[in-house]
């Protein structure tokens, strides 16, 4: 039977944790498959990894890595990517926009031939931040309504959604969605490709790459809802959401140089 390992990256998300894990073994509870939860805590000091101590000895398929240097959301799933049981391995955001219900499809998806499998909200039944998450139609103005009254900022939404199309056209990539975050594949996949990058153009960089080796990489909907509890990382004010963008857009631009220039080599020898 197979493992699955789900990886939790966490800094300062003591109020979403407990409630994640618990919506992850609800929805796992009658699947054929065995999981385990790797909770992978910058030492946050709101005590994250303290909360998930306790919850260890209720739910023993809870495991806890906290660590002390080299922080940072990367080198978090790396490492749990590294202390992962599993042959299966998938992540996601810890602060409750992300449904665990599409661990199955995801799951399924690898069963199927997928080589990486990607959470995105810009296909059909994926749904972006602020949106009507049954699919209907929906105006700016209650997009802005929606976000106004939470963490997420309505600025940092409109510039993802440009931003993934901008991206695409410098890439010529077929996906829909570059800075999703919900991922899985195997082990085996991720260790030999690499996850590489900062906290956002990871996320453009890791399907990229796969798809440049001739990896099948499958879209499934996504269904991004707002945060509840804690402070946004990546939407906190102007400078940063147009420096995430920045980043983004100048990844885009090295991988197309980069990935084209290893292809080349590579068919040179």
């Amino acid at each position: 039977m197979k493992l699955l390992s789900i990886i939790l990256p966490t800094y300062n998300e003591k109020d979403n944790i407990v409630i994640l894990i618990e919506q992850i073994m609800n929805s796992l509870e009658h699947e054929f498959f065995s999981f385990e939860i790797i909770v992978v805590d910058d030492n946050s000091p709101d005590g994250t990894s303290e909360v998930v101590r306790t919850l260890m000895k209720s739910f023993p398929p809870l495991r806890l890595l906290t660590r002390t240097s080299d922080k940072g959301l990367v080198p978090s799933i790396h490492d749990g990517i590294q202390h992962a049981k599993g042959d299966i391995c998938i992540w996601m955001d810890a602060d409750l926009s992300m449904s665990p219900i599409l661990i199955k499809s995801m799951v399924k998806e690898l069963e199927n031939g997928a080589d990486l499998v990607v959470g995105s909200r810009y296909i059909k039944g994926g749904c972006m931040k602020g949106a009507d998450p049954d699919g209907h139609p929906t105006s700016l103005l209650s997009v802005w309504r929606t976000l106004s009254s939470t963490e997420d900022s309505f600025l940092s939404a409109m510039i993802s959604k440009t931003g993934n199309l901008v991206v695409r056209a410098i890439l010529k990539s077929p996906l829909h969605d570059h800075t999703s975050g919900f991922f899985c594949s195997k082990k085996k996949t991720l260790l030999t490709v690499g996850v590489q990058g900062s906290f956002v153009d990871y996320c453009i960089s890791l399907p990229y790459r796969c798809y440049m080796k001739g990896l099948n990489v499958v879209e499934v909907p996504m269904v991004l809802t707002p945060r509840k509890y804690g402070k946004s990382k990546t939407s906190n004010d102007l400078s940063s959401i147009i420096s995430v963008a920045y980043q983004c857009i100048k990844a885009a631009f090295i991988l197309k140089i980069t990935v084209k220039s290893e292809r080349s080599e590579r068919y040179a020898m």
